[in-house]
């Protein structure tokens, strides 16, 4: 449904127009699931790791079965440094991308 257009709760609206307005400044904001519950602890942890303020290049893996969140995981971390780089990206489903013939 259209908030834009059909009647919508206030949430549901200002979610829509947030996404609109993201796509049109062409932010590279990540979507996660509807409904997150943050696991604030992994979340510091691996900001901790990660050391965002020092100048240096920095990799973290995640690692687990499927379906724990390390995507969505991955996603809040994106979300909330993608902004404090020149350059950027996210890569999600390698696996899988990597197995295709074409």
């Amino acid at each position: 449904m259209n908030c834009l257009t059909h009647r919508c709760s206030y949430g549901k609206l200002i979610k829509e127009i947030v996404q609109v307005v993201l796509i049109k400044l062409n932010a590279r904001y990540k979507n996660v699931t509807e409904h997150l519950v943050e696991d604030h602890v992994q979340i510091d942890a691996i900001m901790k790791l990660l050391e965002v303020d020092y100048s240096g290049v920095r990799f973290v893996g995640v690692h687990g079965i499927c379906g724990i969140g390390k995507t969505t995981l991955a996603k809040v971390i994106y979300n909330k440094l993608y902004s404090r780089f020149d350059r950027y990206s996210f890569l999600e489903n390698v696996q899988e991308i990597s197995r295709r013939s074409d």
